[in-house]
């Protein structure tokens, strides 16, 4: 492996950093989150995650105009370390608008509602 491939994959939240192996995906769900269009603030921190995304069902439950996060819950299958990836988007005619991904490598996200290590 080279150099750029370490890096890259360290900051991967399906990849183990401890392990070097690649994580599997125990749970996905859709929010939504109180943000409208033209207002987006991007959090670095767990806390607002936790208070404010809401599960939805499906996509056509989230609010016209509102932006959405499509969040991935990774576990490794050889050390048991827990992760996620929150892809924050606007949903816009079937297409979504990406704003950016945040990853949390230490469990920061485990009590999230509708989100679990099944």
């Amino acid at each position: 492996m080279g150099i750029f491939d370490g890096l890259l994959k360290k900051n991967r939240a399906d990849w183990c950093a401890d392990c070097k192996t690649k994580k599997a995906v125990m749970s996905q769900q859709l929010f939504w989150m109180p943000m409208t269009v033209g207002h987006y603030v991007s959090h670095k921190k767990a806390d607002y995650y936790l208070k404010n995304l809401r599960p939805v069902a499906a996509r056509n439950q989230i609010p016209a105009g509102y932006y959405a996060c499509d969040a991935k819950m990774y576990r490794c299958p050889l050390c048991g370390r827990r992760a996620a990836a929150l892809r924050i988007f606007l949903p816009v005619r079937e297409q979504d608008k990406v704003e950016e991904t945040i990853n949390f490598n230490n469990g920061e996200l485990d009590a999230l509602p509708g989100f679990s290590y099944i």
